[in-house]
C-alpha cells in the first residue's frame, strides 16, 4: 500500500488489515517528474527532492526494498540516471495488458543486473480505472503472512507474477533447478534469450532451461506469467 510522497497512511495499515483479515505491506511511492519508485517497508519519509541514489541508500539502510516503477510506461517512464541499480524492478504493470505481446520489458531486463527482484503492479488508485488491485499479481514465497516476512521474501527474490490473483490463472514458479508451470496446457515457456518450449498439461515440472527470468506466453505470444 503506497501513495505518492507521503507516509501518512502507514499508521492505519495494521489495524485496517486486522479488521479485514488481510496483510497490508507498507510503503511509499517516491514521485518526481522523471520517474517513480516504490520504497517498501515501514520506512521514514523519503525526500523526493534528493537524488534517486540517496533514496536507494536510505531504503537499504532501513532494510526496505526500492523498486523502479513502470520504467517503460508512456509519459511515466524512468528517466533518472543511477550510479547503483535498485534491488527491484516493476517489470509488469497494468498498462501492459493493453499490449501483452510487447518485447520492450525483455529488452530492458537484458540490461538490468542479474538477480533483480521482479515485481508486478496494478497501480490501482480508484474504482473508475475499471480494473481491480492485483492486475497483475505478485506472489511471494514467505515464511508467514506478516508484513516483515513478506518483505524479507521479496528482498530475497522469491517472487512470481501472474495476470490475476485467481487459482485458474496460469502461473510459473522456480523451485531450485526446476520450473513448475500451473494451468499451463498449450502455453509456451520462454527464457530470457528467447528459447521456447511448448507445454502440455495443467501442471508441468521441467528442469530450468537457459537463462532466467522465465515467462509463460499464450500460443499467440501474449504474456501470462513470469518467474525468476
Amino acid at each position: 500500500m503506497t501513495e505518492h510522497n507521503t507516509v501518512s497512511h502507514l499508521p492505519h495499515l495494521r489495524p485496517v488489515g486486522a479488521r479485514h483479515g488481510i496483510t497490508l505491506l507498507p510503503g511509499q511511492e517516491v514521485t518526481t517528474a522523471r520517474g517513480h519508485a516504490n520504497a517498501l517497508g515501514e520506512l521514514p519519509w523519503i525526500d523526493f527532492r534528493d537524488s534517486p541514489d540517496s533514496w536507494h541508500e536510505q531504503v537499504e539502510r532501513e532494510h526496505g526494498l526500492l523498486s523502479i516503477n513502470h520504467p517503460l510506461s508512456q509519459d511515466l517512464a524512468w528517466q533518472h540516471p543511477l550510479d547503483v541499480m535498485p534491488r527491484a524492478l516493476e517489470l509488469w504493470r497494468v498498462s501492459w495488458f493493453l499490449e501483452r505481446t510487447a518485447t520492450a520489458p525483455w529488452a530492458l531486463l537484458a540490461r538490468w543486473p542479474r538477480g533483480t527482484v521482479l515485481l508486478g503492479g496494478s497501480d490501482y488508485h480508484h474504482p473508475r480505472h475499471g480494473y481491480l488491485p492485483g492486475t497483475p499479481t505478485t506472489w511471494v514465497a514467505a515464511e508467514d503472512r506478516s508484513p516483515e516476512a513478506i518483505l524479507a521474501a521479496a528482498r530475497a527474490g522469491r517472487t512470481a507474477l501472474t495476470t490475476l490473483p485467481t487459482p485458474d490463472a496460469p502461473a510459473l514458479v522456480r523451485r531450485e533447478d526446476e520450473l513448475i508451470a500451473l494451468e499451463a496446457d498449450g502455453t509456451v515457456l520462454r527464457d530470457l534469450e528467447g528459447r521456447a518450449r511448448l507445454l502440455h498439461g495443467r501442471r508441468v515440472v521441467i528442469p530450468a532451461m537457459g537463462e532466467g527470468p522465465y515467462r509463460l506466453e499464450s500460443a499467440t505470444g501474449e504474456l501470462l506469467a513470469i518467474s525468476a
